[in-house]
């Protein structure tokens, strides 16, 4: 049963032992006072990101790109895999969904010309 609740708190499970709220659980002097490596790592403090180090001066200089899929379940217009852009500079993200993934390059090529054509400026890298 502890190997469910182990990342919980020390303190929390002290106190579910004594008042017994979980059938199974040890007493509380074996709980021992470490801490495993993934609860540190996810209580260490963690500076927040300076935008002022990004490179990218304008829209469109770098887009990522990522496809998940096939999904198990289809969506209602059986759709089997999404396909997102996310631009560097302002984050905007953009979702297509694809049927075949043989569709994939054609979107591509479909949001490419959807936003060079809009924004009048040329995507550097993706």
């Amino acid at each position: 049963m502890t190997s469910r609740l182990k990342h919980l708190s020390i303190n929390k499970l002290k106190v579910m032992v004594k008042l017994k709220l979980v059938n199974g659980l040890p007493n509380s002097s074996s709980f021992g006072g470490e801490v495993c490596e993934g609860c540190q790592f996810e209580k260490a403090h963690r500076l927040s990101f300076d935008k002022s180090t990004c490179q990218w001066k304008a829209p469109l200089e770098v887009i990522h790109s990522d496809l998940m899929g096939p999904i198990r379940i289809p969506s209602f217009s059986k759709h089997s895999y999404m396909l997102a852009f996310i631009d560097d500079y302002s984050i905007f993200t953009w979702v297509y969904f694809v049927k075949p993934k043989s569709k994939v390059f054609n979107k591509c090529l479909e949001f490419k010309e959807l936003l060079e054509g809009v924004l009048s400026c040329k995507i550097k890298w993706l």
